[in-house]
């Protein structure tokens, strides 16, 4: 079985606080947010909602589209996000498909934090 990995955005609300990371396992991953009791996980429990994904055949590709996206202006992170999930539904209730979603390249440049 090949080993894929999908680069993700989770969040707290509709057009909220969002975050971008990179998993092996889609489902779980952004369930485990918050979890642990470290001093981060009242701000990350709240951070539980998959509103976006991307599937890649390797981890370079999934970390190298995790810095894009950190990279981005927050508009853009809400446009990533809106081309494809435009009520900004929570996809792991949802059910996550197998599917690959398209960069767009005209987006780029902005700040880490969204």
């Amino acid at each position: 079985m090949k080993d894929c990995y999908y680069t993700y955005i989770v969040t707290n609300r509709h057009r909220g606080l969002c975050a971008v990371g990179v998993t092996r396992d889609l489902v779980n991953r952004p369930l485990k947010l918050g979890k642990d009791n470290g001093p981060a996980s009242a701000w990350d429990e709240k951070m539980s909602r998959l509103v976006w994904y991307e599937k890649h055949d390797t981890l370079d590709a999934a970390l190298e589209r995790e810095e894009r996206i950190a990279n981005l202006r927050r508009d853009w992170v809400f446009y990533l996000v809106e081309r494809e999930n435009p009520a900004w539904r929570d996809l792991a209730q949802r059910g996550v498909r197998e599917t690959h979603t398209h960069f767009n390249a005209a987006i780029g440049g902005g700040a880490r934090a969204h």
